[in-house]
């Protein structure tokens, strides 16, 4: 792997690096990847490997989803991802670190021409801003780990208060992890109804909740039209989700 790219913010030691027909987006000179944009395909291979993958479901799960909120933007991979699928969904996405921002587009040269991007703490936005969605996305993470500032009840209250009625809140986390653990009961707390599907060979948790029940076999209806490889991610969080 070869560092293409180094610099500094307030918060963070940026690097990219390159292999093949990938970039990398890592901090602080650590080995944890914290986003991956492939050139040729947005999707990471193997399909069913990369937790970044599995937010293409949601839009299938609810079939009404139009506007998406992503806490966390890094290189852009999740809306990179799900433009390609849902070219219609209106994307928000909120970085705290406007040094990543800049790396993101004028290094990685990622596109965020369909977006809306914006620098702010997530929990500021939130205060700041009266929009609701369909989807909020959760990727926000600190040294590796769930954000350990978002662990509080009045910031899963102002997540769920900018959903729109039937609205679903996604993320992942380390089942490892103690810290990880106060994240998922945050979603159990917040919500009525809440699922988790385990990414294979690892201790990655991709989570949802809703205050409506969603049954996920209903996204499989939606997938004649999807890529054969996103159909099958789809197969498999279908068999192998869980209630939490």
């Amino acid at each position: 792997m070869e560092r293409m790219y180094e610099t500094k913010s307030d918060q963070n030691v940026i690097g990219v690096y390159k292999h093949g027909d990938t970039l990398y987006l890592k901090f602080n000179g650590g080995s944890e990847i914290q986003s991956q944009i492939e050139l040729k395909d947005p999707f990471i291979q193997p399909i069913k490997g990369s937790y970044w993958n599995y937010f293409a479901f949601f839009p299938l799960l609810k079939h009404d989803i139009k506007d998406v909120l992503i806490l966390g933007f890094g290189a852009g991979t999740i809306p990179r991802q799900l433009h390609l699928l849902f070219p219609y969904l209106q994307i928000d996405a909120v970085e705290i670190d406007e040094a990543v921002i800049d790396v993101a587009t004028n290094v990685m040269k990622v596109d965020t021409s369909k977006l809306t991007l914006i620098h702010n703490d997530a929990r500021s936005f939130l205060k700041s801003s009266v929009r609701r969605y369909d989807l909020i996305i959760l990727d926000a993470f600190k040294g590796g780990n769930v954000d350990i500032d978002l662990l509080n009840t009045d910031f899963y209250d102002s997540l769920k208060s900018h959903l729109n009625s039937g609205g679903i809140l996604a993320g992942n986390y380390i089942y490892e992890y103690w810290i990880a653990q106060r994240y998922k009961q945050f979603f159990v707390q917040t919500f009525r109804h809440r699922w988790r599907v385990q990414i294979p060979k690892s201790y990655n948790y991709v989570i949802w909740a809703s205050d409506v029940e969603y049954d996920p076999r209903s996204a499989l209806d939606r997938c004649d039209s999807i890529r054969e490889d996103v159909r099958d991610l789809c197969r498999y969080i279908v068999e192998k989700h869980v209630r939490c």
